[in-house]
């Protein structure tokens, strides 16, 4: 027992003994409260892991499993979650701004109230929305575009759209026409 002289490079013992880097399966781990800030999960198994709150704030979470995973009120400010796995993830109220979502699957994702505002830097365009709750969600100025088509069965509901206009008032959600 005890803490090992040296890790891995990009791993960390940050959770009572548990180490994390990438490729590390923290399936169904307990993550609330933990300082995470800087980590590097890419290709990580974090599905049904509980991180509420927590801060992802320039992790590198890449190629990440993140199915069914609770992270309300998480903050993932410049993170990059570019080929991340995030099908039905609880994501109410998550921080994304400015984060690399490229190729992100999102696909029943519970994002009511996120915060996508200026994801940039590889952007948002071919994440795959499919069925996602965008209730208000603020996607100001994400490069998110009508040529996405990956946005089929999105719930709009006085979402904050990417050129700063309501959803409400497009015919169906921010890529269609104005009513």
């Amino acid at each position: 027992m005890g803490t090992p002289a040296h890790l891995p490079a990009h791993w960390s013992l940050p959770l009572n003994g548990c180490l994390l880097g990438p490729g590390a399966n923290l399936s169904n781990a307990y993550l609330a409260a933990a300082q995470l800030a800087g980590a590097d999960f890419a290709l990580a198994n974090l599905s049904t892991a509980q991180a509420n709150g927590v801060s992802f704030a320039g992790d590198n979470l890449s190629g990440a499993n993140m199915t069914s995973m609770y992270m309300s009120f998480a903050i993932f400010t410049g993170a990059n979650v570019s080929h991340a796995d995030l099908n039905k993830a609880n994501m109410f109220s998550t921080g994304l701004a400015c984060a690399n979502m490229s190729h992100a699957i999102m696909t029943s994702t519970a994002l009511e109230y996120a915060n996508f505002d200026n994801a940039a830097g590889g952007g948002t365009d071919y994440a795959k929305l499919f069925g996602a709750n965008l209730t208000p969600a603020n996607l100001h100025h994400a490069a998110l575009t009508g040529k996405n088509p990956n946005v089929a069965g999105i719930i709009w509901l006085d979402t904050i759209c990417p050129d700063g206009s309501n959803s409400n008032t497009h015919v169906h959600g921010c890529f269609s026409p104005l009513l």
